[in-house]
């Protein structure tokens, strides 16, 4: 065989003759050598030949010549298709561009790669359930998310916005290994996440994904005690509207009837739980589950039916319906356990327990009033009075006795060093069952389910001296109403009061052919000397088949809520505020007439897995 070398030394000028000559020489040669002469394809490259020139078009110097088609056949009689030239033996004979498989058919493309991208740029990968590198796989477990908000991640070079709580798998543009950082770019309406790992280590081999938490906090919460003895977390959202931020809600105990919360939210305090005589302490997780922390346990006849935080979240007040009195505890900032701090009587003169059920009391005390069986309890803003509201329909009134003033001991049977008894007195008589709540100036508002009128009775003046027997059983300390708002229609069932807006709302109930409730709302006006004026409109659109209880203010005022028994849920109002009003009101209308009303939000009511019974706010 002529070599290659001969060929390239001693040809002639090329002419189309020797070219195609040249050709079938080439076919039959190695791959290396093709390479070698510039016929063949580079490794790894596709064997599609280039475009030729068109005819008639030299090619330019230089230039690796144009391929050119098989060798004509020879003239004569038409036959079959040629043979194929047979392979000369040797090691030029390895493969050719014709029979070779990774010359002929064009590589494989990885599934979701763009043939189109450009060299030396990673093309974009489509989402696949493989991962494309070991160890890029990013599992992120949402905690605490309500469904309605969504929260927006970085995590490499990759941003996502995860909505509600639940499971995310990612697949970020990480490389193969290395520590990485994960951070929220953006947070939801409402609410603070954080990752419980910052940063990741990336694994080079392949392995199982990583695996993060996600925890969000709302921002403020509230906790709605249901019948049974359960309690449901919800979030505080934009303009106060309540959503549900725990899919379940925790048994506590069918003996529950009211709770509290501490003031940074991390603990709800229950009256009552699998034991009327006791006290249910319950840890609020980040992620909105409740866990029970601890029950303490509490005298005989020592049965909790209210409660009420003071505003600085350092005492816990309860009232107990069946020994009729009221204990103090207080509460540890740091674990939120509570410190017994005594109790008071109502119904005896000195505070101490009636005979027979305290045993250290050195002397049996003089019962006043047998009847006091004390339900309710309202603490003004100012965190100086505790008042307590019983059935037959007497409110007494104590003095909260700053943490730093308290001795550090009390006697045994003593009324607690954390109260001190001011005044009493029966704003409606012996009738229904009250309703209480406090306004900006610490006066209390009384509502009587029997009575069609609200009252305010004055904050004490002073501070009073312990009362004798024949005293606190007198009317020597007389509460006046000083100023009076008139229900339109139906029972009181709650009341609340927006220090906002001065804006006092009254829940009520009516029976007609069914159930039906509606809120009324008052307003203090100042040129009255405070008096009540009622809203125009005065109340909310009756609604039928439903049984409103309960009412409260979110904190800051934004809105109101009541509890639906029947829905059961809880009705969701909007409360509008000076600037809201003074948009509403148009040109030459008083934004004060529009200050206080209150429009339904969206959703008009929240549904809660039971009938709800009490609610507590996060300070």
């Amino acid at each position: 065989m002529t070599s290659i070398r001969s060929l390239t030394t001693t040809a002639s000028p090329l002419t189309p003759a020797r070219l195609r000559a040249r050709t079938a020489l080439l076919a039959l040669g190695s791959a290396g050598l093709l390479n070698a002469c510039g016929g063949g394809s580079a490794p790894g490259t596709s064997a599609t030949p280039p475009r030729s020139a068109p005819p008639g078009q030299a090619a330019s110097p230089g230039s690796s010549p144009p391929p050119v088609a098989a060798p004509e056949p020879m003239p004569g009689p038409a036959a079959g298709p040629a043979p194929a030239p047979t392979p000369a033996s040797g090691p030029e004979s390895a493969a050719t561009p014709a029979s070779s498989p990774a010359a002929a058919t064009p590589p494989r493309q990885a599934p979701g790669s763009n043939p189109a991208a450009a060299p030396g740029t990673a093309a974009p990968q489509a989402p696949t359930s493989s991962p494309s590198r070991p160890g890029n796989d990013l599992h992120i477990r949402v905690r605490g998310l309500p469904r309605s908000r969504s929260v927006r991640i970085l995590a490499g070079a990759q941003s996502a916005d995860l909505r509600g709580s639940g499971d995310f798998d990612l697949r970020p543009s990480f490389p193969a290994s290395g520590v990485q950082r994960l951070r929220v770019a953006r947070q939801p309406r409402g609410a603070t996440c954080r990752f419980d790992t910052p940063q990741v280590r990336l694994a080079s081999a392949s392995g199982t994904p990583i695996r993060v938490g996600l925890r969000c906090t709302a921002t403020r919460r509230a906790f709605v005690l249901l019948s049974g003895g359960f309690v449901q977390t919800f979030a505080v959202g934009e303009a106060g509207r309540l959503e549900a931020l725990s899919p379940d809600a925790l048994s506590v105990g069918a003996h529950a009837r009211a709770l509290a919360v501490s003031a940074d939210a991390s603990r709800v305090y229950v009256a009552g739980g699998a034991q009327a005589n006791s006290l249910s302490i319950l840890a609020a997780q980040s992620d909105g589950s409740l866990r029970l922390l601890q029950t303490l346990a509490l005298p005989r006849r020592a049965t909790p039916v209210a409660l009420a935080m003071s505003p600085d979240g350092s005492t816990l007040f309860a009232a107990c319906s069946w020994d009729r009195r009221v204990m103090a505890f207080g509460v540890n900032p740091s674990t939120g356990g509570l410190t017994a701090l005594g109790f008071v009587s109502t119904v005896t003169a000195d505070g101490r327990l009636p005979p027979g059920q305290d045993a250290g009391a050195p002397s049996a005390p003089a019962i006043v009033d047998p009847s006091m069986t004390p339900d309710r309890l309202a603490i003004d803003p100012s965190g100086r009075y505790l008042y307590v509201g019983a059935r037959d329909g007497s409110v007494e009134a104590f003095g909260i006795v700053p943490t730093m003033a308290r001795p550090p001991r009390a006697p045994a049977g003593h009324r607690p060093w954390a109260l001190r008894w001011l005044t009493r007195g029966k704003p409606f008589g012996a009738r229904g069952r009250m309703a209480l709540a406090c306004d900006a100036a610490g006066n209390l508002l009384v509502a009587d389910s029997a009575d069609p009128a609200v009252k305010i009775l004055a904050a004490p003046a002073a501070p009073g001296r312990p009362p004798t027997a024949s005293a606190r059983g007198s009317a020597l300390y007389p509460w006046k109403a000083t100023r009076v708002g008139t229900v339109l229609r139906g029972a009181a069932q709650g009341l609340a009061f927006d220090p906002r807006t001065r804006s006092l709302y009254v829940s009520l109930l009516a029976r007609e052919t069914t159930w039906s409730s509606a809120i009324q709302g008052f307003r203090e006006s100042p040129s009255d000397g405070g008096g009540l004026q009622p809203l125009t409109p005065p109340t909310t659109p009756w609604k039928q088949a439903s049984a409103l209880g309960a009412i409260a203010v979110a904190p800051g005022g934004a809105s109101v809520v009541a509890l639906d028994a029947q829905a059961p849920g809880i009705a969701q109002y909007r409360v509008l505020g000076a600037a809201v009003a003074s948009a509403l009101s148009g040109p030459g209308a008083s934004p004060r007439r529009l200050q206080g009303l209150l429009q339904p939000l969206e959703p008009a009511s929240v549904a809660t897995l039971g009938a709800p019974v009490a609610i507590a706010f996060q300070p």
